[in-house]
């Protein structure tokens, strides 16, 4: 019995507590006192105090005052793509360790959202009612986003880099601006898609399609003006993860 509850306690964090309702019964019921225990009354007497314990918390955690997790997976991923256009846009802060601090406790929330979505898709199987079929639907595509999100934000948080000049990630002027530029244009993109999914009206009609040709403009014309070779070498790496937030945010476009 101890092994069953141990099995159910190590579970997800909706199961686990039904393995400490177990553990809990049984203990009470058998070392209660110094001899083996023969009487079904204390074990019934245990077993509906938990039972009604149970049953109060479904009624005033689910009934009550919760909420879905469809809702809160919704609600979730859409504050990820917000905070995502945040850092798409840093470092904003003057002081070089405001902005540093800000960046990290980004990064901390984004990792946190994406942990709490992948729970709360888990969640949406255990739960039934006239929206069950939309909710089962959302969480197929969520999950489907979510990978090319998680490779978006580790892309960006390589790129940030770049976008900070730390030694040996410095980057010709022209580049810089045009960085900055590519940058808020992702960060609008995912702004107008946090939009699409609360059903707000988009701003901004400027699509993020093409906003990388302005980059690898400045790019070519950086390396028309020095030594070629070493130019390109060095902005190889910055190229690349650029093309491929590029391809990442067009695809979530078209699909969110």
């Amino acid at each position: 019995m101890v092994a069953l509850a141990a099995w159910f306690t190590t579970a997800s964090p909706r199961l686990s507590y039904f393995g400490v309702q177990i553990v809990v019964a049984f203990y009470l019921i058998n070392l209660q006192e110094f001899r083996i225990q023969t009487s079904l009354a204390v074990a019934r007497d245990r077993v509906v105090g938990i039972l009604l314990g149970l049953f109060v918390m479904w009624l005033v955690f689910d009934q009550l005052w919760g909420t879905l997790a469809g809702v809160e997976m919704k609600k979730t991923f859409i504050s990820n793509l917000r905070c995502l256009a945040q850092l798409a846009r840093q470092p904003f802060p003057e002081e070089k360790r405001l902005a540093i601090d800000h960046s990290f406790s980004l990064r901390e929330t984004i990792n946190a959202n994406f942990d709490k979505v992948r729970s709360l898709a888990d969640g949406v199987l255990f739960e039934f009612g006239s929206s069950r079929q939309q909710d089962l639907a959302l969480r197929s595509q969520i999950r489907q986003w979510q990978p090319r999100l998680q490779t978006l934000f580790v892309t960006r948080i390589a790129l940030l880099k770049y976008r900070r000049r730390l030694p040996g990630f410095e980057l010709p002027e022209a580049v810089g601006m045009a960085q900055r530029e590519f940058d808020d244009r992702l960060a609008g993109a995912l702004d107008r898609m946090a939009n699409r999914m609360e059903g707000k009206a988009l701003e901004g009609k400027e699509s993020f399609e093409n906003a990388l040709e302005r980059l690898e403009q400045s790019v070519r014309s950086c390396c028309s003006e020095g030594p070629q070779q070493l130019i390109t070498q060095k902005l190889q790496t910055f190229l690349a993860l650029s093309r491929n937030i590029d391809s990442l945010t067009t695809s979530l476009e078209k699909e969110i």
